[in-house]
């Protein structure tokens, strides 16, 4: 096999930022430059006295060796003649030097013969090599004054005679630009830090949440091992990199969340361990004293309860179609006994109207009857009532409870005569109780009066809550003008409660035993009256059980476990891949790509197993053909509740039991658990050669010996960055011909076989 080149390296971020690099201070030299140079000494030997020795402060040691000589002067008519038989520096010291000053001397030497002459001064040294006999050389060297004196020394390589001439010392000062000064560096912080990779393993399965896990053992400083707390939400970036010779390398990054570490002093090794975002969706709870019912506005669709929930966490789902209306259902009561006078006027009572008639053929209404009120003259306390106005709590009514009524109010003309304020138009609640109203009868509340427009057609709602000593309770439908108009109500509804649907804002749309089951927004619930039709109060029924308690975030629950029901009983899975995208994909879900496995090209080890017994991380067998889900729970009034959803034959060879304390989400996700297990019965476990283009999801293909070529779909995959290794798991596994449709190359469709081929017939495998 091709050899491989592997790199991984990790890169942890830390939100807040932390001191890789405590405040300090540093000090700064003065900067400047050197000023103008003057002289200082300057000799040319010509004034001094012809054969004197050791003139001027030169000398060599000796008395009768350095000598002023009228010999071939580079400038007459003298030089400084340093005899052939002294081997001895020829120095001189100079004073009233300025300490800091930078000193250059030049001179001329001319050796007799080829030799070296090297310049020593205040601790710097200037070698002059290979200087030929017979010429003169410029010598030189450069020093800064620490002392008021220094002395130069000058060494030749061999004893042979030397003539030196033209000695010229300059001094330049230093000339300050920048004082020298301190600098105090503050804290530097850092937002991320490189980890030194040791070892480790990456797993990514469609099975396991999070999605993504991954165990590292890294090297690092003590400062950044201090930040290495999973309590502060770090982040960490894991980059793999496998470079087959002579290819392209293949890289993977993995963005996950730090969810523990572990150091090892003595060897000074940490081990941590990382995963995708779902963890911290695990770890997030309602850390409240009350239920959350914000989902119950979003029912209509799990995308934005997802991304309700991911907003908590700075987070959002990747775009996309996948979706589903999880909207939950509450049975309820009309309570009103004859809501449009479908039948006939029974039970309707009216007071200071010319008449109350059965009106038939209208279009406003649910089932084109109504009520019809033909006002009189004689007074505009007009109205009518379903169930009798006094002597007791009508219409079902209970002290002390909340109700809301409602109904549709229309008229073809406006009404004349004169209104009675607070009631024309209007639902009207009449009440008798000890402590209101100092116990009399009178109106305990009035709905919106409806436009005294022609053609107006409006639903009015009025909620109420009666006083707990009630003794009498009525509901008037008024009329309220004196005068020959005429008003019509119908879609009458007395509901107990606030009125108001499962999403918290919609108005429960009126209902009675004539609703049709299937009407739009009304398809999960069946109607029927209680008694005779159209003289009885009427209920809606849920047909499936899903109660608004399924998508209430209750205090101490995680969000991931919120979420869980509604998403399996949807037949959806909610996931971070390991690039940190959030994705929501059904059962359909699938990734591009091919996976081939093939003893002799890359499959070190594979071991094919059919196992019952064999179990998941969380105990849970990894193949059952049966799902039983017991729910256990407490309804709105602390009764306990229990409902079972069940999925697959009534005897199952290997069931799959479990018990979930949270209200019944309906039918569905008994069934959405057991299709995830669907094919897993057989497994090909398979240690192979690294690819890190592999995902859960793709289309695999095993060869094996001993075994029939397998087909089906990667569900997991690891990565071990120690052995350079990768082990697949599998799913859906299904023996298949060597011709099949599946070993030709990717990208061939039906479409490419030959006019007048069969697909059975066609050799998929050797196609080009």
């Amino acid at each position: 096999m091709t050899a491989q080149i592997p790199v991984t390296t990790a890169t942890m971020h830390v939100p807040g930022g932390f001191v890789d690099v405590p405040a300090h201070d540093v000090q700064h030299e003065a900067q400047g430059h050197w000023g103008t140079a003057t002289t200082v000494y300057t000799q040319n030997f010509d004034a001094l006295t012809a054969y004197s020795y050791n003139p001027d402060g030169w000398g060599d040691g000796g008395t009768t060796t350095l000598q002023v000589y009228p010999f071939n002067p580079r400038s007459a008519p003298h030089v400084l003649f340093h005899w052939y038989s002294s081997t001895a520096p020829v120095s001189r010291t100079f004073t009233g030097l300025t300490v800091g000053n930078l000193y250059t001397l030049r001179m001329w030497a001319r050796p007799n013969t080829t030799l070296d002459i090297t310049l020593t001064c205040a601790g710097e040294t200037r070698p002059h090599n290979n200087l030929t006999g017979g010429q003169w050389w410029e010598l030189g060297i450069s020093f800064v004054a620490t002392a008021s004196s220094h002395t130069l020394s000058i060494q030749k390589s061999m004893g042979q005679s030397v003539v030196y001439d033209d000695v010229t010392l300059t001094s330049a000062p230093w000339v300050v630009d920048v004082p020298a000064y301190t600098e105090h560096v503050p804290d530097h912080i850092a937002y991320e830090a490189a980890l030194e990779v040791i070892t480790g393993k990456l797993t990514l399965d469609e099975g396991w949440a999070p999605y993504a896990q991954a165990t590292l053992a890294v090297y690092a400083s003590e400062v950044v091992i201090e930040q290495m707390d999973p309590r502060d939400n770090i982040r960490v970036t894991l980059e793999a990199s496998y470079q087959e010779l002579e290819k392209a390398p293949v890289a993977l990054t993995a963005e996950l969340v730090l969810g523990g570490r572990e150091l090892t002093h003595e060897e000074g090794v940490v081990i941590i361990d990382l995963y995708s975002q779902e963890r911290l969706l695990q770890k997030l709870s309602n850390n409240t004293a009350s239920s959350d019912l914000t989902p119950l506005g979003l029912q209509t669709s799990m995308r934005s309860i997802c991304n309700w929930a991911l907003g908590k966490i700075g987070a959002s789902l990747a775009a996309g179609t996948v979706d589903a209306d999880f909207t939950t259902l509450q049975a309820a009561t009309n309570q009103v006994t004859n809501p449009s006078a479908s039948v006939d006027l029974t039970d309707a009572t009216s007071q200071n109207l010319a008449s109350l008639v059965r009106q038939t053929g209208t279009t406003w209404g649910a089932h084109g009857t109504a009520f019809r009120l033909n006002g009189g003259t004689a007074s505009n306390d007009s109205w009518m009532n379903i169930g009798g106005d006094t002597g007791g709590l009508r219409l079902g009514m209970q002290a002390g409870g909340t109700y809301t009524a409602s109904g549709i109010f229309h008229i073809d003309s406006a009404l004349g005569g004169t209104s009675f304020a607070g009631r024309a138009r209007s639902i009207v609640v009449i009440v008798v109780a000890p402590s209101w109203n100092g116990g009399a009868a009178g109106v305990f509340s009035a709905s919106a009066a409806a436009p005294n427009v022609a053609g107006t057609t409006a639903r009015l709602s009025l909620t109420f809550t009666l006083p707990k000593d009630t003794t009498s309770a009525s509901i008037r439908w008024y009329h309220g003008h004196n005068a020959a108009s005429t008003a019509y109500w119908s879609d009458l509804m007395l509901l107990a409660g606030n009125g108001i649907d499962t999403d918290r804002s919609t108005p429960i749309p009126f209902f009675d035993g004539n609703t049709a089951d299937g009407t739009p927004g009304t398809a999960s619930y069946s109607y029927n009256w209680t008694a005779t039709a159209g003289k009885s109060t009427s209920t809606r029924t849920p047909l499936i059980d899903r109660s608004p308690d399924t998508l209430t975030w209750e205090p101490q629950e995680s969000l991931w476990d919120f979420l869980r029901g509604p998403l399996e009983t949807s037949g959806l899975r909610l996931f971070c891949d390991e690039a940190g995208v959030w994705r929501l994909v059904d059962n359909q879900y699938s990734v591009p790509g091919r996976v081939t496995l093939a003893q002799g090209y890359n499959v070190y080890q594979a071991k094919d197993s059919i196992d019952l017994d064999s179990r998941a991380a969380d105990g849970s067998p990894t193949w059952f053909d049966g799902v039983n889900l017991k729910y256990v729970w407490l309804d709105s009034n602390a009764v306990r509740q229990e409902a079972y959803d069940v999925a697959g034959p009534a005897n199952p060879i290997q069931p799959y039991n479990a018990t979930i304390e949270k209200a019944y989400p309906g039918p569905g996700r008994a069934a959405y658990i057991l299709s995830r297990v669907n094919g897993q019965g057989r497994t090909l476990d398979i240690t192979a050669r690294p690819d890190l283009s592999v995902r859960p999801g793709q289309e695999a293909v095993a060869s094996l010996p001993f075994t029939p070529a397998q087909t089906g779909y990667t569900s997991s995959v690891s990565w071990n960055f120690e052995d350079h290794t990768m082990s697949v798991g599998t799913r859906g596994l299904v023996d298949t011909p060597d011709t099949a449709y599946i070993f030709g190359p990717e990208g061939v469709s039906y479409n490419d076989i030959p006019a007048g081929v069969s697909y059975n017939n066609f050799n998929w495998k050797d196609y080009d």
